[in-house]
């Protein structure tokens, strides 16, 4: 019997020794920094601290220390408590958090300035995601426009994405590389993109024609030839696109360009807008020209071969013992206009009714 009650009371003690005495923490993550928070019982004051961070730094002593780690990653750290006769340790762990900043694009708008000639306007765009920071920190924007200038903001870094634009004007000609930076609170980090070059020109000049259906096929804007409106044209130089624009409603095209360089123009007569065209002079639908200014590069063009009619058919609410209309349109599919002949086949189901509204429809059986 005394056995046994020794046995109870030795298990008693034991477990009340480890309810007086145990370690623990929690800890808040923040960017850049964690911050530790000794939650501990069952200790008699005064309390020794001893914190292991799990990266290498030196231990601390303190209750509620804040600690910065050096990379992302996953951390044990580690709180030894002691009150001189009882100690205990626990370990966590800990993934800090650490602000980012990337810049996803930077670019100049190449419609926002025509190259010629100096001082242009020419605007710029950028966005990307700035993650983790705290609500009250701000961004640091830094724009190098590469004419020896530059201009530089801050803004509150409230939101994951940020994106924002900026109109600079260049005072001479000459080749410029924009790029921007974009730093974090203490310049900790940084991100740098860069825009595509691009070229303000000094002297510039005029890249003139005309687009007409050469319905003679004699290559020459003559009598009988129709000047085409809304033709498409692209210019290049060598494979580098330039510019692109439309004929006007008398049939002309104009680039301003720079001079000094071979240009290539290109037609673009299939485009769905005015005409399904084809180029006969040049057959190429290429006009290369070596000397600015220069005009009467001008493109005839031709209907192609093909089937041009097209037609639908709609109906509605048809039912057994009432009346309805079915509607019947046709239209020239590309650029000629032949006329031609609809024929309405009917279901033996519906009867056709002769025209009495004079719309000009004659009915021979379902036809």
């Amino acid at each position: 019997m005394k056995k046994l009650t020794f046995l109870f009371y030795f298990v008693f003690i034991t477990n009340f020794c480890q309810a007086q005495c145990t370690a623990q923490f929690n800890y808040t993550v923040n960017p850049n920094f964690v911050s530790f928070f000794d939650s501990s019982y069952g200790f008699s004051q005064p309390l020794t601290y001893q914190w292991d961070f799990g990266d290498g730094s030196p231990f601390e002593y303190t209750a509620t220390p804040t600690h910065s780690f050096n990379s992302t990653g996953s951390y044990v750290v580690c709180l030894t408590v002691s009150d001189g006769s009882c100690t205990d340790s626990v370990c966590q762990f800990v993934n800090p958090i650490f602000p980012t900043i990337s810049i996803n694009d930077f670019y100049v708008d190449s419609s926002s300035f025509s190259n010629c000639i100096a001082p242009q306007a020419v605007s710029m765009y950028y966005y990307g995601f700035a993650n983790y920071f705290q609500a009250n920190d701000s961004l640091h924007y830094q724009i190098y426009f590469g004419d020896g200038t530059d201009s530089s903001y801050h803004l509150q870094a409230n939101t994951s994405i940020f994106q924002g634009a900026v109109t600079h004007v260049y005072q001479n000609a000459g080749t410029y590389s924009p790029f921007l930076v974009i730093s974090s609170p203490n310049y900790l980090l940084t991100d740098t993109a860069y825009s595509s070059p691009f070229i303000i020109y000094s002297s510039c000049g005029p890249i003139s024609g005309i687009v007409y259906e050469d319905i003679n096929a004699n290559c020459v804007y003559d009598a009988g030839d129709f000047l085409l409106p809304n033709i498409s044209l692209s210019l290049f130089n060598g494979a580098q696109y330039v510019a692109w624009t439309n004929t006007d409603s008398n049939g002309v095209y104009s680039f301003n360009v720079p001079t000094g360089a071979t240009y290539n123009i290109q037609i673009h007569p299939t485009n769905g807008y005015f005409g399904h065209y084809i180029s006969s002079c040049p057959s190429s639908g290429i006009i290369t020209v070596t000397s600015i200014p220069s005009s009467g590069n001008d493109f005839g063009v031709k209907c192609p071969p093909a089937f041009d009619l097209q037609g639908n058919v709609t109906g509605w609410g048809f039912r057994p013992g009432f009346t309805t209309s079915v509607c019947v349109s046709a239209f020239n599919q590309f650029c000629n206009t032949p006329n031609g002949q609809i024929e309405l086949v009917l279901s033996s189901n519906l009867t056709p009714l002769p025209d009495t509204a004079g719309i000009g429809y004659t009915i021979s059986g379902n036809t």
